[in-house]
């Protein structure tokens, strides 16, 4: 089938790249608009185990798809996804939110429970937990619950859930569509409860 629709997310935004220059991004007065107000840096922590199926999706393939939506519609703020940084959130005043991408096992649950520890101590820090590497809904709730419940209760930190991401394929655009939605809504509840501060 030729259709677009069920094309994956990287074709679909390649072919928006080679004709972006017909469609000129203009202001009212119709001079071009200046680059985003600002770059939010959003650390990835990857804890990916020696099981992770080779099938299942791989971390620079999920930071350029989730790169390339959460940019896709953004004016004011530009996404920068950052693998595994050396120190994340380490002078970073705007945000507070650390996206972790784990295989859905006891080992990809205990690597990812390490890297969150490894996180500096500070009372705002929130974790957004996306798994991926298992077709089971069950095994991926319970992965989930074991890793918020220790985040939770020994490191302080809550654990959202951003649900599970397939390979790419006939559904990966909107599986990416309605992860980088929750990413921003996560950002934007962030910046709303760090101005009531």
């Amino acid at each position: 089938m030729d259709n677009s629709v069920w094309r994956p997310e990287q074709l679909q935004s390649g072919q928006l790249n080679r004709i972006r220059h017909h469609f000129p991004r203009s202001g009212s007065n119709g001079q071009e608009k200046d680059a985003p107000a600002s770059v939010q840096v959003l650390p990835v922590l990857v804890a990916i185990d020696a099981m992770h199926p080779a099938n299942a999706l791989q971390p620079d393939c999920l930071v350029d798809s989730l790169g390339r939506q959460l940019n896709l519609f953004s004016d004011s703020t530009r996404w920068k996804l950052e693998i595994n940084p050396l120190s994340p959130l380490v002078g970073s005043a705007e945000s507070s939110l650390v996206l972790v991408f784990a295989t859905a096992s006891l080992a990809g649950i205990r690597l990812a429970y390490s890297r969150l520890k490894q996180l500096p101590q500070r009372p705002a820090i929130r974790a957004g937990v996306l798994l991926a590497g298992s077709h089971d809904v069950d095994v991926v709730r319970r992965c989930h619950e074991r890793l918020a419940t220790g985040a939770r209760q020994f490191l302080k930190i809550p654990v959202h859930e951003l649900g599970h991401l397939a390979a790419p394929g006939p559904g990966f655009g909107g599986d990416l569509a309605r992860l980088a939605g929750q990413i921003r809504d996560l950002w934007y509840s962030d910046q709303r409860k760090r101005q009531w501060r």
